[in-house]
């Protein structure tokens, strides 16, 4: 049980070290965002590339 609790708050201390980032980590957070942000972009990007190449070959 003790392992597991340990594990448990292992978990909860990874995602509060994400989400309330120290002065040190703010440059990493802001990184981590900007590509979150950017490979979301690229996916809708890819997404939209495939959806207009059927069009472009009907034409």
């Amino acid at each position: 049980m003790k392992r597991k609790e340990v594990q448990k708050n292992r978990s909860d201390l990874i995602i509060t070290y994400w989400l309330w980032p120290t002065r040190r980590q703010t440059k990493l957070h802001r990184i981590r965002i900007t590509l979150e942000i950017g490979i979301s972009c690229f996916i809708n990007l890819l997404q939209h590339s495939e959806n207009e190449i059927p069009e472009k070959r009907d034409h």
